[in-house]
């Protein structure tokens, strides 16, 4: 086998990507519960 036929991402890569995978859920959690909030105040 060939090393570099492949990528795979590092540690740290890949503890970003879910970080910001788990922000941008958030985001958009918050972002619906703020819009709900303005609806029905």
């Amino acid at each position: 086998m060939q090393k570099g036929q492949h990528y795979y991402p590092s540690q740290s890569e890949w503890q970003l990507g879910v970080f910001s995978k788990i922000l941008g859920g958030i985001e958009k959690t918050v972002g619906i519960e703020l819009i709900l909030y303005h609806a029905f105040k």
